[in-house]
């Protein structure tokens, strides 16, 4: 866990997060590293959290709507498969930026 994850995860308001949600934060802060981001999959996160196939998607959305993620899904288009998700963590997102077709939100106009 590196130190900037380590200290934003502390700053959140405990009442802002489920039990569900904060178990989630708290392994991709784990995971979290400076200098190459964050990509766990899905797979390790029902692993260390207990949690359901629908049960983490549905913390992950709700963490999104938080604005406390943002997930960045990418795609091979020469092998034509979905590459490591790369979650960015709240201290990491441009409060500026607003979300694109191209980072996995957004609408395509």
């Amino acid at each position: 866990m590196s130190h900037t994850a380590t200290k934003w995860i502390t700053d959140i308001a405990p009442e802002t997060l489920t039990h569900g949600e904060f178990q989630i934060l708290f392994h991709l802060c784990d995971f979290h590293n400076p200098s190459m981001g964050c990509f766990p999959s899905q797979k390790y996160l029902r692993d260390v959290t207990g949690m359901s196939n629908g049960g983490l998607n549905k913390a992950l959305a709700a963490l999104e709507e938080k604005r406390l993620i943002r997930r960045e899904r990418k795609h091979d288009a020469v092998l034509k498969q979905r590459l490591a998700t790369r979650y960015l963590l709240g201290f990491e997102i441009d409060p500026t930026q607003e979300p694109t077709p191209l980072s996995g939100d957004g609408a395509i106009s």
